[in-house]
């Protein structure tokens, strides 16, 4: 399944990414609801900081594309597929480490991003 993801997020001219599996705590609190910071696995690490696995990979991309966004041409199409890790009460398809397919699209008419996106999910 992964080869399909991949294959057609490159067919519709999206470049892989990936970020980091470790972020700050902090990151997650300003750019997730309440239920995802409220299913983090977040720790302090010896040098004191309060870091985080990644939930999700929506906070890493809006950081990733908050540096760089004055420096490329847009739009951005950025297609991943991240190992995310939730503390929630594992049950039938939910568990708390899976695969995510992320396709994202950044400055772009907001009606056309989103058809690409739909198409890119339907095929």
């Amino acid at each position: 399944i992964f080869r399909a993801w991949r294959e057609t997020a490159l067919t519709y001219g999206f470049e892989e990414f990936d970020g980091p599996v470790i972020e700050t705590l902090e990151l997650y609190k300003i750019k997730s609801g309440e239920e995802i910071v409220n299913q983090l696995y977040n720790f302090t690490d010896k040098g004191g900081r309060e870091l985080a696995l990644r939930p999700e990979l929506t906070p890493t991309v809006a950081r990733m594309i908050s540096k760089i966004q004055n420096q490329v041409s847009k739009p951005i199409k950025w297609f991943s597929i991240p190992r995310c890790m939730r503390y929630e009460k594992p049950q039938k398809g939910r568990l708390r480490e899976f695969f995510q397919f992320n396709v994202d699209i950044i400055g772009e008419g907001e009606g056309i991003a989103d058809v690409e996106v739909m198409s890119v999910a339907i095929d």
